[in-house]
């Protein structure tokens, strides 16, 4: 794919050799789909063609906390390689051809794309993806808790399932530069063992990147960031709820206390938080108070306080679950941004 790697055709195939060396390989149909069931997802997978049964397929993939990039690649002399997820997850997925033509069929839409073009299934519904018996492509997959928590994060109250992109064909010239660039930057790493997947720095950003990117074809996501006026939408029970959620971060409030400031049913609120906040009101609070600490962090520098006080001032006793929820929620630890190394 020229515009993801830059590179000629030759140096994509020397590319995809080089990839071959260290991947996973398999020669069965039996075996590609019970090894990428548990690599990727679980799918039923069909090879059409007179000599359907002689195959050739390789795997790698690269992962950091939340999202991951994955090199498939069929060598096959059947007509077709057809793939189909029945009950897919939340999880945002973008197919990228380096070398065929991929058609997918999802929601009752059809459409085509090819190498340089990518696509973002719709979270949430059935797919499938049927590719020529030769081809090669990336499938990248951004988690659907880093997501929300990506959302949230940032007072973008959507949950996965309510992002659309439709039966939209994005051209890497034109839609994905940017994308097209930080997912370059993850894929040399299925090329070779790059130490700077190891950096903590570069890997957070690489994420934080591509979420942004992908987030930003979602016309829900632009809406979302747009509408100043999204308080006013919710109900007034919510409304109340969450003011009392965030003028009470530093108290130890549990969520009868949340459920009595509302006025309403303990059954009536959660049901509201999942509708409109797309997470439950305990959810609400502790990713409140992961983002006040990390405020308080940034804004503060070493010698004004320690990780440990912040962290117990808005009730995380448990440092350990504090930091891998903190680290979860926004690619670094407390500490790095305490010390300013991380964004």
């Amino acid at each position: 794919m020229n515009a993801l790697f830059s590179t000629g055709q030759e140096n994509l195939s020397d590319m995809c050799l080089g990839i071959r060396r260290s991947a996973a390989v398999m020669q069965t149909a039996k075996d590609i789909k019970g090894y990428v069931d548990q690599a990727l997802m679980p799918h039923e997978l069909q090879f059409s063609g007179r000599r359907a049964k002689e195959v050739s397929f390789w795997h790698k993939s690269v992962e950091i906390d939340g999202l991951s990039l994955h090199y498939i690649d069929y060598q096959s002399d059947a007509n077709k390689v057809s793939v189909l997820l029945e009950r897919p997850g939340s999880d945002l997925v973008v197919k990228l051809p380096l070398q065929g033509t991929t058609r997918i069929l999802s929601g009752g839409n059809d459409w085509t794309i090819r190498p340089n073009e990518f696509c973002v299934l719709q979270p949430g519904v059935p797919w499938q993806t049927d590719m020529e018996g030769n081809s090669q492509h990336l499938t990248l997959v951004i988690q659907a808790d880093w997501v929300s928590n990506y959302l949230l994060s940032r007072a973008c109250h959507l949950r996965p399932e309510d992002l659309s992109f439709g039966p939209h064909v994005f051209s890497l010239n034109t839609h994905g530069i940017l994308f097209s660039s930080v997912v370059s930057g993850l894929a040399n790493g299925l090329v070779r063992a790059d130490s700077a997947l190891h950096n903590e720095s570069v890997v957070t950003h690489l994420k934080q990147l591509i979420t942004s990117s992908v987030l930003d074809l979602s016309p829900e996501f632009h809406k979302a960031n747009s509408d100043r006026d999204f308080e006013a939408h919710l109900p007034e029970h919510i409304r109340r709820a969450r003011k009392f959620i965030e003028d009470h971060l530093t108290d130890g409030i549990k969520l009868s206390d949340i459920v009595n400031a509302s006025g309403m049913t303990k059954r009536t609120v959660q049901a509201g938080f999942r509708t409109y906040l797309g997470t439950t009101p305990l959810s609400y609070l502790k990713l409140m108070r992961l983002k006040a600490t990390h405020d308080r962090l940034k804004s503060s520098r070493p010698n004004e306080c320690t990780v440990t006080q912040v962290a117990m001032e808005y009730g995380f006793f448990h440092l350990s679950n504090f930091s891998q929820d903190f680290r979860k929620s926004f690619g670094a630890s407390p500490s790095d941004v305490l010390n300013g190394t991380q964004p």
